[in-house]
């Protein structure tokens, strides 16, 4: 079924009452008539929340076991966190040969989605293209499951640097989450009017929020009752089913353009002249460029997204090497703070829902230009960030 331009999946018509008009029953029916990415979203996010514990000791069981080669004595007292005197000099080593490996890890699972993401935003605009983007992903992760199930039955014959490979390699090679999110936002705005476009992304974002720690809480337990092999399968089921939903019941917003005859796709989608041409409207001055926001929010995301990063790829190595903590208390750990994230951004999503407000709404000022309170925000933020780590 093609969705119409002029009236946008999900849009009620124009003399539908407001939020505040409405009953219990037509706020529900509303909310309800208005799921569109969200199932997809579930089914790609929980699965990652899901294995996240598992995978970290995979690591630690491969490099024990296979980099290092210790015994099962040895590697049995570092997995289970049952150090002792004569077993923590190991513990420290297998901690350091995972760390190890975490650097060049992380560096290759970023550099790919960065310059995909930029090919992948103009191809999808050009062509008006969406569900490639939001299947591809989805479709990474199932080949990154499927060989993290085959690395678990062939435990000794596949290497902790090949492990860390196939984490990583299928989901930069199709996007990850970075084009996952990219295809979703730009899903969201083209089925819905401007009016209401803050409130279905509010949507989004508080579906990310709220699922954060229940994906992070049964992590642990989930491990602790399933395996390896039980939570790579439901991994790869919950994706499978994501990609099911959004070729059966995400139709493209608007008709797609047809590429020109004899332009293969790879030249089409690698198209640097289009990239460019992105990256200049962005950086672009002059009167209602929005330059110095797009830079500052770009500084924002470096300070702020950038020390979380670099802190969860290590966190869970010191709190079991510090702390000598199992996986149910690991989650329960995690599952903490996602929660006071949660509750911090709670009237935030609030307002999007509700109100069908955004954060730009409620810190904007009349009387003031945009740049001087988001300067104002981003110093505070900065500030009190700085303080709190200080102290610690």
């Amino acid at each position: 079924m093609a969705l119409s331009e002029e009236k946008p999946k999900g849009e009620g018509p124009a003399d539908a009452p407001s939020w505040s008009q409405m009953g219990l029953r037509q706020k529900i029916k509303h909310l309800y008539s208005n799921i569109s990415v969200e199932p997809p979203l579930l089914l790609y996010i929980v699965p990652s929340l899901l294995s996240s514990i598992t995978i970290e000791n995979m690591y630690l069981e491969k490099a024990c076991r296979v980099s290092l080669n210790y015994n099962e004595g040895v590697c049995d007292s570092v997995t289970k966190r049952n150090v002792t005197n004569e077993t923590e000099a190991f513990q420290v080593e297998v901690s350091e040969t995972v760390a190890g490996m975490l650097v060049w890890q992380s560096a290759l699972g970023t550099v790919f989605p960065i310059a995909l993401v930029l090919c992948a935003g103009s191809w999808s605009d050009r062509r008006r293209r969406r569900k490639p983007l939001i299947l591809f992903p989805l479709f990474g992760d199932v080949l990154m499951r499927v060989g993290l199930l085959l690395s678990t039955v062939f435990f000794y014959e596949v290497s902790l640097e090949m492990t860390a490979v196939i984490e990583v390699i299928f989901p930069a090679l199709t996007g990850g989450g970075t084009v996952f999110i990219l295809a979703i936002c730009s899903y969201v705005g083209d089925i819905t009017s401007p009016e209401k476009r803050t409130f279905r992304l509010g949507m989004v974002w508080a579906v990310l929020s709220w699922v954060n720690p229940i994906g992070t809480a049964l992590s642990g337990v989930g491990h602790a009752a399933l395996g390896f092999t039980g939570m790579f399968a439901v991994g790869i089921a919950f994706n499978l089913l994501g990609i099911a939903y959004a070729h059966l019941y995400l139709p493209e917003p608007r008709a797609p353009i047809p590429r020109p005859e004899g332009v293969s796709f790879v030249s089409d989608f690698f198209n640097w002249r289009h990239v460019w041409d992105t990256m200049r409207v962005g950086l672009k001055s002059g009167a209602g460029s929005y330059r110095l926001q797009f830079l500052l929010v770009v500084i924002l995301h470096i300070v702020t997204v950038g020390p979380q990063s670099g802190e969860g790829v290590v966190s869970f190595l010191y709190v079991t090497t510090r702390f000598k903590w199992d996986d149910i208390t690991v989650s329960t750990f995690t599952t903490y703070i996602v929660i006071l994230n949660a509750v911090g951004k709670f009237p935030q999503q609030v307002l999007c829902i509700f109100k069908e407000m955004s954060l730009y709404s409620i810190c904007h000022l009349r009387t003031v230009k945009w740049s001087f309170p988001s300067c104002f925000l981003i110093f505070c933020y900065v500030f009190c960030v700085t303080r709190v780590r200080a102290r610690n």
